[in-house]
């Protein structure tokens, strides 16, 4: 009865599928009229009452459900900005980073739990305090704390899992020890930088990046055997690459890190990285084929992993019309997408943990 709403685009089509998700109608006059009355802090009520909810352990319509809260939200701050800035918003932002998730829009979904911090620390004002003994939902999310009773539970667990067996594979493979809750306390929480909008960016960009993973490589699996496109796996790891030169500014001293190559350049008394391993003026092939070559080489973990994602920030970053490498080696995006992911903790782990 729903499936006509797959292309649902403004408020009719969403007053519709409200009618039938919940038994009821509502017209643009109603909703407009209590969202005039309503006080900043019954918001959250509000878009409970609005919102299109989710259901746990199940996918149901999260499109329709998502573009719901989208449209409302957009008829509500052009109607009145000023209020809808004062409003909180905590409650329809959380339900958009999950049913985000579940649709594998892994960016929007950890940009709509950011902003729904963003919500609780605008609430919160100076009373806000990171080690609180019941953070807000969103805050849980990102902390990676009590995924399985969280509302948003299936998405919370699938982040947290992910995050877990990445910190696992690399404290395997770098011979130290990572584990998730040192990476929350160490530096996400005792950087002291979690209330800034840009350090969260990096976070959340390192979680849709590990996220995306997966997906990513199903996509190179199932394409088609004849040569195409591979833009979504170039754009994948220069994300990578790109949350690692964040990582490194933000420790590096002054402007001397203008660029991947400075910025390693700026730490490696502490990172101890083999610059002599890196590719020069070379294409994107030639940096995969360094990484291999390292790699049966039995070169140290840190030095394959600071190559490949140095010389990938420096071949994806300019261009995107690089020969298909893929197609004869599959398995060398996995590689390559491991690399740069344990460039990106060992920084961490040298920078902010150790």
């Amino acid at each position: 009865m729903w499936y006509h709403l797959a292309e649902m685009a403004n408020l009719q089509d969403y007053q519709l599928f409200y009618a039938l998700a919940n038994g009821r109608a509502i017209d643009t006059a109603t909703l407009i009229e209590e969202y005039e009355q309503i006080k900043p802090l019954e918001g959250d009520a509000f878009f409970e009452k609005y919102g299109l909810g989710n259901i746990n352990g199940i996918t149901l319509y999260p499109y329709e459900r998502l573009k719901g809260y989208e449209i409302v939200l957009d008829v509500l701050e052009s109607h009145n900005p000023t209020h809808f800035r004062e409003i909180h918003k905590g409650t329809p932002y959380y339900f958009m980073a999950w049913l985000s998730i579940q649709m594998e829009d892994y960016e929007k979904g950890v940009f709509y739990i950011d902003t729904s911090i963003s919500e609780d620390l605008r609430l919160l004002g100076s009373a806000w305090d990171i080690n609180a003994s019941e953070p807000t939902p969103g805050i849980k999310f990102t902390l990676l704390i009590d995924a399985n009773i969280q509302v948003a539970s299936d998405a919370a667990i699938k982040l947290e899992t992910l995050v877990s067996q990445e910190l696992m594979a690399f404290s395997s493979a770098a011979q130290v020890s990572l584990s998730k809750d040192l990476f929350i306390q160490k530096f996400i929480k005792d950087s002291g930088l979690f209330r800034n909008g840009t350090f969260r960016t990096i976070v959340t960009s390192l979680y849709s990046y590990i996220l995306e993973f997966q997906s990513r490589r199903t996509q190179l699996k199932i394409r088609s055997s004849e040569e195409g496109s591979i833009e979504p796996f170039l754009t994948h790891l220069f994300k990578g690459c790109v949350i690692l030169e964040s990582l490194l500014k933000l420790k590096a001293p002054g402007d001397t890190a203008q660029t991947l190559d400075p910025a390693i350049r700026a730490h490696n008394a502490t990172l101890g990285i083999d610059l002599d391993t890196f590719p020069r003026k070379t294409s994107f092939e030639q940096v995969i084929n360094n990484m291999v070559n390292l790699k049966a080489q039995n070169a140290d973990y840190k030095n394959v992993c600071f190559a490949t994602a140095y010389g990938m920030r420096n071949t994806t970053g300019h261009q995107l019309a690089w020969p298909d490498v893929f197609r004869t080696a599959p398995e060398t995006y996995e590689q390559a997408y491991e690399s740069i992911l344990g460039a990106i903790f060992w920084s961490i782990y040298k920078l902010w943990v150790e």
